[in-house]
């Protein structure tokens, strides 16, 4: 039984969504080194840290870097892990960790996991606005709807 929540404060909710987008802005492309990836993959759990912890921030880092060594490697895995689908994943599970947070509200969970999928996705085909600005602004939007 929760005696007292104290919902978090408006400060939280930029230092959310400024640094998810300044994140979201950066580059994970073929280009970049193997450290670089694994830091960016590392940093997309970080905004959530300003309004809490759960056990799927944790998981963010992991499947971002797993995820991307098995879209990179050849035959069976690079056929069946191909960029749409890993983007699409990693979206779905930072939809996942917001819609945690909110999770007494189905109708908002259900927008969290949408909103990080399909955005997270099209930002990888030329609409890189969608994942840099839109995905960041409505997951801000979702916990501030659901947690107070």
């Amino acid at each position: 039984m929760i005696l007292w929540y104290d919902p978090p404060q408006f400060w939280q909710y930029i230092l959310f969504c400024g640094p998810f987008i300044g994140i979201l802005s950066m580059g994970y492309g073929e280009s970049k080194a193997w450290w670089y990836k694994a830091i960016v993959g590392c940093l997309y759990a970080l905004p959530f840290l300003v309004i809490g912890f759960n056990p799927w921030v944790a998981v963010i880092p992991a499947v971002f870097i797993i995820l991307f060594w098995l879209s990179n490697k050849s035959g069976f895995f690079a056929n069946m892990f191909v960029w749409k689908i890993v983007e699409f994943c990693i979206g779905i599970i930072i939809g996942i960790a917001a819609a945690y947070f909110v999770r007494s509200n189905e109708i908002l969970m259900i927008a969290c996991m949408g909103t990080g999928g399909i955005l997270f996705a099209i930002g990888g085909t030329g609409y890189k606005w969608a994942r840099r600005y839109v995905m960041p602004i409505l997951l801000t939007v979702f916990l501030w709807l659901g947690l107070h």
